[in-house]
């Protein structure tokens, strides 16, 4: 196996199950992800999960600043030392939500990659935002002190739900068979009957049984004080406004102070119910786009209530 080929990208959805996906093949014995890179951790606060490389055009949803959010730039000798020198019989690859939702992503994947495996998390659109909404609400530089409402009536936070047109992107340019899809609701049905099918459309052993098959990875939690919240986004201000933008910006993304921060302040008490009558203008408004994805993937969606 050449160490400049990768075997497989995971393309997203967020807050689909991309956590728990990226433990399980990482517990496999013939997979290799990204490695332990202090520096990784403090760019993306995900642990090496996502490289976010072949992004252009995608942003930190919702964040003060509007962070640019990719790698590109740093070139593909940078991307490739991400990962651990493989052995024989060892696959690598990584996994990455931006790409779904990145207009480039597709295009750049196949310039690089065009015999590459594509694998796809899908999740009811409504639910998906719902929880992206609450997970974008407790971060320190959110600048979410609205409901969910006024947040879908801004508008921005839709486009997160749009599956059909981000993922037919990558129908255009990879072949279905290259293509696995994940639907979120199967598994939390049956997750081991799911992940031993994503082993098959690797070509590992699919008889493992990665040790956090039924555990919850990387859950949306909740603010336990809304004014140490605020204290802390004033405290990011200030240092702005004496002329430390760049301060402000590595404190709000550095890996070492949201953790401290989440320990502190977030709780893993679940988020409110959606109220019902935005569930169901949700679903008017997703219904063409759950339409579409079915057809696109072959997969009956009408359970997505």
């Amino acid at each position: 196996m050449s160490n400049n080929q990768i075997d497989f990208i995971g393309i997203g959805a967020a807050k689909s199950g991309s956590s728990w996906l990226a433990e399980c093949l990482r517990q496999h014995p013939n997979i290799n992800l990204p490695g332990n890179n202090k520096e990784l951790n403090e760019l993306n606060l995900h642990k090496n999960k996502e490289l976010n490389y072949f992004t252009k055009n995608f942003h930190l949803f919702n964040t003060r600043e509007n962070l640019r959010c990719t790698n590109y730039d740093r070139g593909i000798d940078w991307y490739l030392n991400q990962f651990p020198k493989t052995k024989y019989g060892i696959i690598k690859g990584e996994i990455s939500p931006s790409y779904l939702f990145d207009s480039a992503s597709s295009c750049l994947i196949k310039k690089q990659f065009p015999n590459i495996k594509i694998i796809v998390i899908l999740r009811n659109p409504i639910d998906l935002i719902y929880s992206l909404f609450w997970f974008k609400k407790y971060t320190i530089d959110s600048k979410f002190d609205h409901n969910f409402e006024e947040a879908i009536n801004e508008g921005s936070i839709l486009k997160h739900g749009l599956l059909y047109q981000q993922l037919q992107k990558y129908y255009q340019q990879f072949p279905e068979k290259n293509i696995h899809s994940i639907i979120y609701d199967q598994i939390k049905l049956n997750p081991q009957k799911e992940i031993q099918k994503l082993y098959q459309f690797l070509n590992v052993n699919s008889n493992f049984k990665p040790a956090n098959i039924n555990k919850k990875i990387n859950k949306t939690k909740t603010v336990k004080s809304e004014n140490l919240k605020k204290i802390c986004q004033n405290i990011l201000i200030v240092i702005k406004n004496i002329g430390l933008s760049s301060l402000a910006k590595k404190l709000s993304t550095n890996y070492s102070c949201n953790l401290i921060y989440h320990k502190i302040n977030l709780s893993n008490k679940n988020y409110p119910p959606m109220a019902e009558n935005t569930r169901k203008k949700l679903k008017k408004y997703y219904q063409e786009e759950i339409n579409n994805l079915q057809n696109l993937i072959n997969h009956d969606l009408s359970n997505w209530e």
